[in-house]
């Protein structure tokens, strides 16, 4: 007998872990039904996904209006109230995402965000205006671009376009500002290899890429696109290539890091003609799978999303349906989730990197514009019971526990194990048994196995009934969390 002669399950999928999913222990009969027989592996089985150690949820920022949202990455669901942080254009995580850093042009700096008060906690001053921000590959320091000086341009003035960097552990600049090319400025972030040595920055105003050397802080090279408003940039996994989004020429360019030359224009299907208003669309943001393999890009005037196979690079699969307007992009730190802010419809759009299907459109305050992907509020967290398969050994259940919590939080709390008895004769009448509880402490983003032991009686219950249920109360930070409750089923 196969482990799937021995299972069979339905699966409420509803994104809300404390709607556990349930399976039913028993032989699959040809007509689908289970009969009474038990298998006679005993194993227990914790029915939900893996949860990443970063990236639970995503933080939306408003065009002209000062709300910040937050999306639960578990449910797709939206947390709480948005914040009041005022106008952004903007938005990175640092480390570990407990502390975000947005931007808006203004020049008292970067607004510095803690996740876990969901406020402002300090202000840091650059000499610039910043209007977008980038973490650097080491995870120390950021670079932050905007208006810097006042220069003449011709018969007019300009700010001249400037990069900052400071530190994300003391806050203090590093350096003076740098020019990063050009002569007007640009809300589009650096894109900076992961060696940290080169940044690009997308000129749309001369339709140019420059090429920046971060540690002597000097222009390498200014590359002729030879397209109409290039925007978004981003670099491969690899280091290899910087892909570059042509908000109005309908493609996208390749441009060879090591050289600094394009090598690629990909075409992208459009309405056959250049311009923004061509009913084709322009292409925006971009956002790139961790393993480098799927680009995703979206198209603003076909309220779509598209995905270009690195390795060919050619088109692959059905444009993605979203709201109006889709315009930032990001995606989780496992890459099984990309989430788009669609401008003109007030929602966020969560694409299932897998199936390539929406999966969830929260709407959210204002009008939805730039996304990051940080910590959770303290509040939500609570004790995931991670998906494994743990058989009972000399007569302990192995519980695995995940510790969802930011940085420097720890959870501690009591892991109860409890039986339902369903009796045939009565099976809307079960009774429950508990069988024991055991204590436990974990750090932040830790996983550890909990061994609950269970008497000779209990262990003839669970091969009996097969049905094991687990609660873990979890106390973190000095305040509740959430209760989690997964059905776990054995058999004889």
């Amino acid at each position: 007998m196969t482990d799937d002669d021995c299972l069979a399950f339905t699966h409420q999928r509803t994104g809300d872990l404390s709607n556990p999913l349930e399976l039913r222990v028993g032989r699959r009969t040809g007509s689908g039904r289970l009969t009474g027989a038990m298998c006679a592996a005993l194993s227990l089985l914790a029915l939900v996904g893996a949860t990443p150690a970063f990236g639970r949820a995503v933080y939306v920022t408003s065009f002209a209006s000062p709300e910040v949202s937050r999306i639960d990455t578990r449910t797709n669901q939206v947390i709480g109230l948005p914040l009041m942080i005022g106008p952004t254009s903007g938005i990175a995580f640092g480390p570990g995402g407990a502390t975000g850093y947005l931007t808006n042009g203004n020049p008292s700096g970067i607004a510095v965000l803690g996740t876990a008060s969901g406020m402002v906690v300090k202000s840091i001053p650059l000499g610039i205006s910043p209007q977008a921000i980038t973490i650097a590959p080491d995870g120390k320091s950021a670079y932050a671009i905007g208006d810097g000086k006042l220069e003449p341009v011709g018969e007019f003035a300009a700010y001249r376009p400037e990069a900052a960097q400071f530190d994300l552990a003391t806050g203090e600049s590093i350096g003076s500002p740098f020019w990063i090319g050009g002569t007007i400025g640009t809300t589009w972030p650096l894109a900076i290899t992961p060696d940290g040595q080169t940044a690009y920055r997308s000129d749309g105003s001369a339709n140019t890429v420059t090429a920046i050397d971060l540690k002597t802080r000097q222009i390498l090279k200014t590359i002729p696109t030879g397209t109409i408003d290039p925007t978004h940039i981003v670099i491969s996994s690899d280091g290899k290539t910087a892909y570059v989004a042509n908000g109005c020429t309908h493609n996208l360019l390749e441009i060879d890091t090591a050289t600094n030359e394009p090598v690629k224009t990909i075409p992208i299907e459009g309405g056959g003609g250049w311009g923004c208003e061509d009913t084709g669309g322009a292409i925006g943001y971009l956002a790139l799978t961790p393993d480098g393999k799927i680009l995703y890009f979206d198209r603003p005037n076909r309220g779509t999303v598209e995905r270009l196979d690195t390795k060919t690079s050619q088109i692959v699969g059905s444009p993605i349906r979203v709201g109006r307007h889709p315009w930032g992009m990001a995606i989780t730190p496992n890459g099984n989730t990309v989430y788009v802010a669609n401008t003109q419809s007030g929602t966020v759009s969560a694409i299932d990197t897998r199936t390539n299907r929406v999966v969830g459109e929260p709407t959210v305050r204002g009008e939805p514009w730039n996304l990051a992907i940080g910590a959770s509020p303290v509040s939500s967290v609570a004790i995931v019971i991670a998906a494994s398969k743990a058989p009972v050994r000399r007569g302990r259940a192995h519980v695995k526990l995940y510790c969802d919590a930011p940085p420097a939080v720890h959870c501690r709390g009591s892991l109860r194990l409890a039986i339902t008895i369903r009796d045939r004769a009565h099976p809307r009448q079960p009774r429950k048994m508990a069988l024991g509880h055991v204590p436990y402490r974990l750090a932040s983003e830790a996983e550890h196995v909990i061994r609950v032991p269970l008497n000779r009686r209990a262990r003839r219950l669970v091969a009996r009934f097969g049905h094991l249920r687990a609660r873990a109360d979890a106390t973190v930070a000095g305040g509740r969390g959430s209760h989690r409750k997964i059905v776990l089923v054995s058999s004889r």
